[in-house]
Formats: structure tokens, sequence, C-alpha cells
């Protein structure tokens, strides 16, 4: 039985929807360890007042 609207072959758009989802999570996590050298910097007294 085939499925309606699958072409053998066709994972073009599967693998596109992977690599952005890939993307924005490989953003994520930068950010999030970016925040966090800035927040642990901020804690240690690390940046320079004035």
């Amino acid at each position: 039985m085939d499925a309606v609207g699958y072409t053998p072959g066709s994972t073009g758009a599967v693998e596109k929807r992977a690599r952005i989802l890939y993307s924005l999570l490989l953003v994520a996590a930068m950010a999030v360890i970016g925040f966090s050298v800035v927040g642990i910097a901020a804690m240690m007294g690390w940046f320079a007042a004035g």
C-alpha cells in the first residue's frame, strides 16, 4: 500500500527542515553559553567598573 502523496526518494523537505532545526539549536546553544559566561564573569567581578 502506498501512502498518499509519497514519492520514493523525495526527502528534500525533511532534510531542509532538519537542517533549519539544527541551525536554530546551534544558535540557541551558543546564546546560552554566551550568557552563562557573561553571568559568571559578572558574579566573579571580572568586569571593570569605570
